[in-house]
């Protein structure tokens, strides 16, 4: 059946599944169950299903390996020439024993013009292969338009494989065939750069691959940081929820109450109303009955008079009959008789005889008549009866009229009672509306209570997050305080350490006691001199005059002096000294610090010593750890000069060491007073002057 090239329309969707050996028949079963769904849906022309929604590809992709699916449009020309039904039309001829298929398919070269020329190469030749073998048929030829592209596949069926071997011999023969043929191998790609092709499609799906994983683990970290906010969000709305759930709550028990308050009274009234319904019934139904009655006597009363009026004109008919017929027999005799008289024997005889037939007949009428009269008394005797049963039914009806009349009292009764009642009832429900407006106005008030609930709520919860990011960042500088005094404790220790050296390193008591001659005395000069100089600090000329009546070097204070200003120090910082003393390398220098400025020039530079290693790391980096260019800001303090003579620094001393100024770390020399001091003190004291900071804000 030959077919136009208009006729071939639509496309064919081809997909090819490489199946694992095991998964064969599991895929074989899923495809079967849901076979006949897909044919209701689309038309079928092979093995398909859908590939969309339920639990279909989540079972059968475990038994894929791989998954191809191209898109054909039909070949027109070929199919035409050939004189293929359209696809659309296609239905399998008869099943006569086992039909094979046979899908050819050609991978052509890039291009534009291969698929073209082997189309029409195919139109030309397809038509003698056709006629070379009647039994094969083209079931479809098409072309890829989704998918791997330039490529063609060829559709056939055959009712055996015997067939299909006889059909490739008989084609074989066909020398346009044989072209054809030709030209398709010379359109078709090699092996080789099929090949090539499919390896380097496996490495853009490799790299593709690659990238799909990139932008999976960075969704994994949006989402990752998007739940930590969702839940923090969810953490206020919970608050928020629970809120508003109490409000809620106030809110539905006052609802519930008026709703069963409400109930309740409309409850009451449909009973009511219900009981007043049933009297009003009763009422209908009485009124129904006393008409019956009414109507029943009605009835009985006029068919007694019927009655009686009948049994009367019959009774009165029946007499004037007899009389009738009385009179008529005697005038008929009598004129019998006259008429005898005169008449002639002859004349008499006819007489006689015509008198004895009316007799007969006269006979005949009574005999009629007297037939009649039993039936007539008969039916007077069953209407005599059956006004009889009239009087009982009367008599029952007019004691139910009675009883009737008894239970209307009765009803009128109740019936007044209950409009007693409804009215009473009345009265309730207008209290009960009243108190409905009265719970409605607590209602809005409660609702209103619960909008201003939910806007506190909200002011809270926005307090909350401000509260929470306060506190966080309140958490923030504690950490960073906690982690400044930790490193200022070990700075602390460290000068400690050195001190301890240095007041082993000292020889003698001697000195100790010249030491504190000089330190009396340099306090009483320096007492003197703030005596001597009253008003603010500005007027006496010192840059930090106040200080230095109280303050000195550290340096300058004898080893146990300088030791107490340092444990005070540690006590003020809260480190416990005594268990993180033992965690400190021993110091290999006497002195505790750097960049002082000196008081007077007596100490030379051989004198002064060198830092310790950990005094150096800290003087160096600011705190363990920090760049060396950029060194961290302590807090630089004057060394305390005591004013008791057992060594102890004074608390308010203490106080004025703690809160001096914030100097970058070895910068500028660190402000102090200078105080004249004598040449002994000077050589004993010459050594360094120290200065003890701490890093950050205490």
């Amino acid at each position: 059946m030959s077919t136009s090239a208009a006729a071939h329309t639509g496309l064919v969707e081809l997909r090819s599944y490489q199946l694992k050996p095991e998964g064969i028949k599991e895929f074989m079963r899923l495809t079967n169950e849901k076979l006949e769904l897909r044919k209701s849906l689309l038309p079928f022309l092979g093995m398909f299903t859908k590939e969309w929604q339920d639990d279909y590809l989540a079972f059968s992709r475990k038994c894929l390996i791989t998954q191809e699916s191209s898109i054909y449009t039909p070949a027109a020309g070929v199919l035409a020439a050939a004189g293929a039904v359209p696809l659309q039309h296609y239905s399998s001829p008869a099943k006569q024993g086992q039909p094979i298929y046979e899908l050819r398919q050609y991978q052509l070269k890039p291009g534009y013009d291969g698929v073209p020329r082997l189309l029409a190469a195919f139109e030309k030749g397809i038509p003698h292969k056709v006629a070379a073998d009647p039994v094969g048929q083209l079931v479809f030829f098409g072309s890829t338009e989704v998918g791997m592209l330039n490529n063609v596949i060829e559709l056939w069926r055959y009712p055996s494989a015997q067939a299909c071997h006889d059909a490739r011999k008989a084609s074989r023969a066909v020398p346009e065939w044989r072209e054809t043929i030709a030209a398709a191998a010379a359109q078709a790609l090699l092996q080789g750069e099929q090949a090539a092709a499919a390896s380097q499609l496996s490495a853009e799906r490799t790299q593709f691959g690659d990238l799909s994983s990139f932008l999976r683990h960075s969704l994994a970290e949006q989402t990752a940081r998007a739940d930590g906010l969702q839940r923090s969000l969810a953490d206020a709305l919970a608050r928020l929820e629970t809120a508003q759930a109490s409000a809620a709550a106030a809110a539905a028990a006052a609802e519930e109450r008026r709703a069963a308050e409400a109930a309740a009274a409309q409850a009451e009234l449909d009973s009511q109303r219900q009981r007043l319904q049933q009297a009003d019934t009763f009422l209908a139904e009485r009124d129904q009955l006393v008409r019956r009655a009414q109507e029943a006597e009605a009835q009985l009363e006029e068919e007694k008079r019927r009655h009686h009026k009948l049994q009367m004109d019959r009774e009165r008919k029946h007499a004037s009959d007899r009389e009738l017929w009385r009179r008529e027999t005697a005038e008929a005799v009598q004129q019998a008789r006259e008429e005898m008289a005169a008449l002639t024997d002859q004349r008499l005889d006819a007489t006689t005889k015509q008198t004895l037939i009316e007799n007969e007949e006269m006979a005949g009428e009574l005999q009629y008549q007297g037939r009649h009269v039993p039936s007539l008394l008969a039916r007077n005797s069953a209407l005599q009866k059956e006004v009889a049963e009239l009087r009982v039914q009367l008599i029952i009806s007019r004691r139910n009229e009675e009883e009737l009349a008894r239970k209307a009292v009765s009803c009128e009764r109740a019936a007044e009672s209950m409009v007693a009642r409804m009215e009473a009832l009345e009265a309730q429900r207008a209290a009960g509306e009243e108190l409905a407006d009265q719970l409605g106005a607590q209602l809005e008030a409660a609702r209103e209570e619960a909008r201003a609930a939910e806007l506190r709520a909200a002011a809270e919860a926005s307090r909350a997050e401000e509260l929470q990011a306060a506190l966080e960042a309140k958490t923030r500088e504690m950490q960073r305080l906690q982690a400044e005094r930790g490193d200022s404790a070990a700075f602390l220790l460290a000068c400690l350490g050195d001190v301890r050296q240095q007041l082993l390193a000292q020889q003698g008591r001697a000195e100790l006691g010249a030491i504190a001659e000089h330190v009396q005395q340099w306090e009483e000069e320096a007492e003197e001199a703030a005596a001597g100089c009253p008003g603010s600090p500005a007027t006496c000329g010192g840059s930090r005059a106040a200080p230095a009546q109280h303050m000195a070097q550290l340096a300058q204070l004898p080893q146990q002096q300088r030791e107490a200003v340092l444990l005070r120090l540690l006590e003020q910082l809260g480190v416990d000294w005594r268990a993180r003393e033992g965690l400190l390398l021993p110091a290999t220098s006497s002195s505790s610090s750097s960049g002082a400025a000196m008081s007077g020039a007596a100490a030379p530079a051989a004198e002064r010593g060198s830092p310790s290693k950990l005094a150096q790391a800290v003087a160096a980096n600011g705190k363990p750890g920090a760049a060396p260019s950029r060194p961290a800001c302590l807090r630089s303090t004057s060394s305390v000069l005591s004013t008791g003579s057992k060594g102890a620094c004074s608390r308010s001393e203490l106080l004025e060491l703690v809160q001096s100024e914030v100097r970058p770390w070895g910068g500028r020399s660190l402000s102090s007073s200078r105080v004249a001091a004598p040449a002994a003190a000077a050589s004993h004291s010459g050594r360094r002057l120290g200065s003890v900071a701490s890093d950050g804000s205490q």
